[in-house]
């Protein structure tokens, strides 16, 4: 470990050739404990790191920064983690941006939460797994966490295998999640057998900061691409305003989904304002796969539901009876109170159910709230 009392730097750890760590504790590429960290890389290649006999396992931290964290690398090849509790790539109190951690033909065991970035203000990160497989014990794993703003960050899984992850997100934050993309190719990822099932989102805001309530919660502009593989979740959210319980409203605008063959849902929705505000101009594409009880664009529970489009290809859209009175719902917008207008459904071909009720915008409380929707229906 290369550390500093006031910054680290331009350092290089490397652990290769079939090294073989066993009950370790805790491994950190490079630590600064009062400046920033930056320029620094810690590889892991054909090596073996693991500790069976402590239940709380062991913890990865690629660059740990009192300040800023910047232009770090994580780069783990050909090597097998067994009882990882934590993984960090790069993480600060402050800015922490421009980050790259790559995971590729790494087999990881029994971990908890894998965070490629985590800092204050958060954006520019890059975080991809290629290859290998990775399972969890009920657990998270995301690419950036901003605590006031996670922007611009970037996650790629292609061609690995994810089992018992409760959620995985692109960026999270606090307060704003915006522009963050994640991509997931010829993936296997299976459904956690608990109640709440997997979530996948590309952006996920909490508002769970009351300091910060000066900041306007969102969650826009996020996107998600899902093809090939065999991709079994509960929820698919592109950007996600979660719940607070408190009056403060956000938005979740912009934000776009596209799922195709080998992707099985519950619930696709493009923008999900679970806080109130508007979800508008929310584009949800269904090319393949099988969304089993809703798909919607825009949802907010209180406000604007506009502009949003909904378009469908290929694919099954309902296959199971919803419990709750507003499922089975197949919607370009959608607000339990506020006007829905101005949004479009084309659909192009695939699979309706029966069960399935089809709108272009819906307002429950108030169905003249919902004006210029369009419905498209094309034949072939």
């Amino acid at each position: 470990m290369n550390t500093g009392n006031n910054e680290a730097n331009n350092n290089t750890v490397s652990i290769t050739n079939h090294t073989e760590l066993a009950e370790l504790s805790e491994l950190i590429g490079s630590m600064s404990e009062s400046g920033p960290v930056m320029g620094n890389t810690l590889t892991i290649s054909d090596s073996i790191l693991s500790n069976e006999t402590n239940e709380d396992g062991f913890l990865v931290r690629g660059s740990l920064g009192e300040t800023e964290a910047a232009n770090n690398n994580l780069y783990i090849t050909n090597s097998i983690l067994s009882g990882l509790q934590l993984l960090y790539g790069a993480s600060g109190y402050s800015d922490v941006y421009n980050n790259t951690e790559v995971l590729t033909n790494a087999t990881i065991t029994d971990t908890y939460r894998i965070l490629g970035n985590a800092g204050g203000y958060a954006h520019d990160n890059a975080f991809s797994i290629i290859g290998g497989s990775l399972t969890f014990s009920d657990g998270l794993l995301v690419g950036t966490v901003g605590e006031i703003e996670a922007t611009q960050n970037t996650m790629t899984l292609s061609q690995t295998n994810i089992s018992g992850a409760a959620t995985i997100y692109g960026g999270y934050s606090n307060t704003t999640v915006s522009d963050n993309a994640v991509t997931i190719s010829d993936t296997t990822i299976s459904n956690i057998a608990n109640d709440d099932g997997t979530t996948i989102a590309a952006g996920v805001s909490t508002w769970g900061r009351q300091r910060l309530k000066m900041i306007r919660p969102g969650a826009d502009d996020n996107s998600i691409y899902i093809d090939g593989g065999s991709v079994d979740v509960s929820r698919i959210y592109g950007g996600w305003l979660q719940d607070s319980g408190t009056d403060v409203e956000g938005t979740t605008n912009s934000n776009t989904v596209s799922i195709g063959e080998g992707v099985t849902a519950g619930t696709v929705i493009g923008g999900n304002n679970e806080l109130g505000g508007s979800s508008s101009k929310n584009t949800v594409t269904i090319n393949g796969g099988t969304v089993e009880e809703n798909v919607v664009a825009g949802q907010t529970t209180a406000g604007d539901a506009s502009g949003n489009t909904l378009d469908i290809y290929d694919g099954t859209i309902g296959t199971t009876d919803a419990v709750d009175e507003d499922g089975n719902l197949i919607a370009a917008g959608y607000t339990k109170d506020g006007a829905a207008d101005s949004n479009t459904v084309n659909v192009y071909g695939g699979t309706l159910g029966v069960m399935m009720s089809l709108y272009g915008g819906y307002t429950p409380t108030d169905k003249a709230k919902s004006t210029n929707n369009t419905l498209n229906l094309y034949t072939k």
